[in-house]
């Protein structure tokens, strides 16, 4: 927008550069956000590894008695 001094280009690239920081922050934000959903991830699935691992070991236990 035209401010009044006229001034319309220092104020259209201010915008332009906030809005590529504010993307550059979200991108980085989302970035760890996806590294945490991992790392959630795997520790997940290696408790319910050792969860169905120690079901099978105490069926197999039971099995054998």
């Amino acid at each position: 927008m035209m401010d009044k001094m006229g001034w319309w280009t220092d104020a259209t690239l201010l915008r332009n550069t906030e809005t590529s920081n504010t993307s550059q922050a979200m991108y980085y934000v989302n970035r760890s956000k996806i590294r945490e959903d991992m790392n959630f991830n795997i520790i997940r699935n290696i408790l319910l590894i050792l969860l169905v691992s120690s079901i099978l070991s105490s069926y197999s236990r039971i099995q054998e008695n």
